[in-house]
């Protein structure tokens, strides 16, 4: 008998070794979509841009979190253009654009009634960026996706330790 469940064992374990994925039509039009667009824009925009230091800037300097949503109200991109930023992707034959909607410090490139932090009511600018820029990019044939962060380095009941923010590295706000 113990011999018998160890054979089930092995066999159930090597089941997995000789299953093979097999990707849905979709999945494979996705691909084949992917790949005839061939050049893309990843654009990684946020506050963390106003310090000109990378978008891990919050946590790689340790910055006290009301400190660093303070300055929300000092991020006013006033030349902003969607069309110009969409004809020059255009222009360089991009297929699709990727803009960062939200990033790991919580800040939205977009209106949202789930916080205030973000650049439509969060700073001088006003303006819903995203929205602007996907009309632009799609009014030029190309495709408009959006990264979104669910990490909130900002948010104080935000587990710390395992996405690149050590615990008790940021103050709660």
């Amino acid at each position: 008998m113990k011999r018998l469940i160890t054979v089930i064992f092995i066999a159930l374990a090597l089941v997995p070794a000789f299953a093979q994925y097999v990707p849905s039509p979709e999945n494979l039009e996705a691909r084949k979509a992917f790949k005839e667009r061939r050049l893309g824009i990843f654009l990684h925009w946020g506050i963390y841009s106003a310090y000109a230091q990378g978008k891990w800037y919050l946590s790689e300097h340790k910055l006290d979190s009301t400190a660093y949503m303070a300055a929300a109200g000092g991020f006013c991109p006033s030349k902003f253009d969607a069309d110009a930023w969409a004809q020059a992707f255009a222009d360089a034959g991009a297929g699709y654009v990727t803009l960062t909607s939200r990033h790991h410090d919580g800040f939205s490139m977009y209106g949202t009634r789930e916080s205030a932090f973000n650049i439509v009511d969060g700073t001088p600018f006003g303006r819903d960026p995203l929205a602007e820029l996907t009309a632009a990019v799609k009014a030029r044939g190309m495709r408009m996706q959006y990264y979104y962060s669910l990490i909130d380095w900002i948010r104080p009941d935000y587990p710390k330790g395992s996405s690149g923010i050590q615990k008790d590295s940021l103050k709660a706000s």
